[in-house]
């Protein structure tokens, strides 16, 4: 279609489109009051020209993102409608085989990758699969639908932001009705301005009747077409009004929230009678239009029947989709065009021993995993804070923006919610980004994205779309920089169904680790510790991937089994030399993973040795070293011959003084000890920490 012109035969088949979508927006909202549906329903009834005319403006291939009230979105991209009408169901038969209910639609295959109710939650997103578009020179544009309440929140501004930066292929399409919730527009902000915040970063932005569909489509084919000619992001504000209530068919009338003068002044202009009558203008035949309806109610009426007949999902499929489908033996890289990596436990290529190997730091196999992983797969980028700094993050990316390109190594704005749903949303559209937090605790910013997003996506469409997101967070404690630049959460990401967590000891596996993340169609947390930066092993120069969920054996032993993670995993093989020397043979086990872990290998040493000890560098009160210990109890009891103990930091935020860093960082000889409480060597009692006994002791 071109901007300028609209023919008769393209309005008619708008029209079309904005029927069905009110025509099923209204019966579905008669099945919630018949309470057949029990999902939340978010109905898009007055504001059908949005979806309509913005999609009309764009390609199949194109990028549609939406919300929790995204019905129209998804019709007028092209979804299924019996999907959808099953997935409102929640039957098996539904778009996301009856997981995602209303508000959690996808058709990847017309471009609709996924609506989520988090309001904001998807501007990141499409913003990153605007980066993923301009990285591929592919041509396509996205657009990220949300209504006037979601410009409240920091993920907007943070996106508009980043768009302008990179000059990304994305229009951010806000539906202004009026109402955020309950909430009118002028009691939630001093000022009804929406359209002046694309000035703010140098986006052009338009303020458009929302009820036109055809200044709604003329709009936004400008905005796509300077979006697909490199000219970077559009904001459009379409003004509209929702007739119903927030959510459900009410019109929230009775209770106060919206006023009956309001309704009066809409309801005239509903955009599908404005293009009704616009077609009669046309010369359109009122019959043809009638006819056009009653098509479409059969439509409508036949998808509903076929959804309410359908099967609810089975309960045999309640653990289905939490991770991405399971790759092939090969990897499953040679189907996408990638190279095979090879595994440490490959039997045709094992790595240790077969492949020359040479001593290098783990923050420089670190480094070495993204150049390489860079120089492999053209999918791979990087971004992050500090990424083109020679210290930001421990030297780790020195250099690595030189050699690859600053538009494969993105040094980003100090935004890490939308940072981390930029990563999100490319890795969703065919990327394999590694998003990198300088710090954990900077990290906490983006749990959203994190815990929201990446975790859920793939369940909630029944893995259909999982995003291949790799989300580095460096834990970098000590050194007198207290509470908010020395957390280590890892048993925060390791709760959350979802996500994998990997942890790193050794260069070895910290490249090892790096590049089975990349590969992994799941979300991976690899979290790395700048205290092991310096520490030195022998790594193969070579591409090569460690398995994640697979423990270490660091020392075989007999007496009692430690177990630690990272930088806990260096303290128990310390902590066993240690104990050498006084006669005790401990086995040392390096998780390496926390989410998935080895629960066979470290079960199969506890049977063997009978005692355990459990060290993590997080706190002890639902931490790593708990979730180890209670599944341990439950799974070998009966081998126990005494309680397992845990070595933890102290349940305090991590103190600024050295004074107080030297009793909270437990040691080599804290693990020791524990030991020599699990086989009764010592009394099952400790004092406060000190700097004699640092850390935690958990009995």
């Amino acid at each position: 279609m071109a901007a300028t012109e609209l023919t008769t035969d393209a309005l008619r088949k708008m029209y079309a489109t904005m029927l069905r979508i009110r025509i099923f927006e209204e019966m579905i909202g008669e099945c919630v009051e018949a309470k057949e549906i029990r999902t939340p329903c978010h109905l898009y009834i007055g504001e059908e020209a949005i979806a309509v005319g913005v999609c009309a403006a764009l390609d199949e291939r194109d990028y549609v993102w939406g919300a929790h009230r995204s019905h129209g979105h998804y019709i007028a991209k092209s979804g299924d409608l019996q999907a959808m009408a099953s997935e409102v169901f929640c039957r098996s038969s539904g778009c996301a085989s009856g997981r995602g209910g209303s508000m959690h639609l996808c058709a990847p295959e017309a471009g609709v990758f996924g609506t989520v109710p988090i309001v904001a939650g998807t501007i990141p997103l499409a913003v990153g699969a605007a980066l993923s578009a301009k990285l591929q020179s592919s041509g396509r544009v996205s657009i990220s639908f949300f209504g006037d309440g979601a410009t409240e929140e920091g993920h907007f501004n943070e996106s508009l932001n980043i768009a302008a930066v990179y000059q990304l292929p994305v229009v951010f399409v806000c539906e202004n009705n009026l109402y955020s919730s309950h909430l009118h527009i002028l009691e939630r902000r001093p000022k009804d301005n929406i359209v002046d915040f694309g000035a703010l970063y140098g986006i052009p932005s338009m303020r458009i009747d929302g009820n036109d569909v055809e200044a709604v489509y003329k709009a936004a084919a400008r905005a796509v077409g300077r979006a697909r000619a490199g000219e970077g992001p559009s904001l459009i504000e379409y003004r509209t009004y929702r007739w119903r209530g927030h959510v459900g068919p009410a019109w929230d009338l009775d209770v106060g929230v919206k006023r009956k003068n309001e309704l009066d002044v809409w309801m005239p202009r509903c955009p599908i009678l404005k293009l009704k009558n616009r077609l009669i203008e046309l010369g359109e035949a009122e019959e043809t239009l009638a006819a056009i309806e009653t098509d479409i109610r059969a439509e409508v009426e036949t998808a509903i029947a076929n959804a309410r007949a359908a099967a609810r999902p089975d309960e045999a499929t309640l653990m289905e989709a939490v991770f991405a489908p399971a790759p092939r033996p090969d990897n499953g890289l040679q189907a996408i065009g990638r190279p095979r990596i090879p595994s440490e436990h490959d039997e045709l290529q094992p790595i240790r021993g077969a492949v020359p190997a040479r001593p290098v730091s783990y923050v420089e196999a670190i480094r070495e995993a993204h150049a390489q992983l860079l120089g492999t797969d053209p999918n791979v980028f990087v971004l992050g804070q500090g990424l083109w700094s020679p210290w930001y993050v421990g030297a780790s990316m020195k250099d690595v923006d030189k050699e690859f390109g600053r538009h494969r190594v993105l040094d980003t704005p100090v935004s890490e919610n939308a940072t981390t749903g930029v990563g999100i949303g490319a890795a969703l559209t065919g990327m394999r980004p590694i998003v990198v937090h300088p710090r954990m605790d900077f990290m906490m910013l983006a749990m959203d994205p994190i815990v929201n997003q990446a975790a859920n996506w793939s369940y909630m469409f029944d893995g259909r779309i999982s995003p291949s997101v790799v989300i580095r967070a460096i834990i970098n404690r000590g050194g007198e920089q207290g509470a908010q630049h020395s957390q280590a959460l890892q048993a925060l990401f390791m709760h959350i169904p979802g996500l994998k967590v990997v942890m790193p000891a050794t260069a070895h596996d910290a490249k090892g680790l790096l590049v089975a993340a990349v590969y992994d169609d799941s979300p991976v947390m690899y979290i790395d510790d700048r205290w092991l930066y310096a520490v030195e092993d022998d790594t193969p120069e070579a591409l090569y991937a460690v398995p994640i969920g697979k423990a270490a054996l660091r020392r075989e032993g007999s007496d009692v089994t430690i177990v630690g993670s990272s930088w806990t995993a260096m303290l128990a093989a310390e902590a066993g030399e240690q104990l050498a020397e006084r006669g005790v043979r401990a086995e040392v086990i390096d998780l390496r993973s926390i989410k998935p872990w080895d629960r066979e290998l470290v079960c199969e040493s506890v049977r063997k040795t009978g005692r355990l000890v459990v060290a993590d560098g997080g706190w002890a009160t639902c931490g790593v070293a708990a979730e180890i210990v209670a599944t341990v109890v439950g799974a070998a009891f009966g081998a126990l011959k005494s309680g397992p103990v845990r070595v933890t930091l102290p349940d305090a935020p991590a103190p600024t003084s050295a004074s107080l860093e030297d009793a909270y960082y437990p040691t080599a000889a804290t693990v020791a000890t524990a030991a020599e409480i699990a086989l009764d060597m010592r009394p099952r009692s400790v004092g406060r920490p000190s700097s004699e006994l640092p850390g935690k002791i958990v009995l």
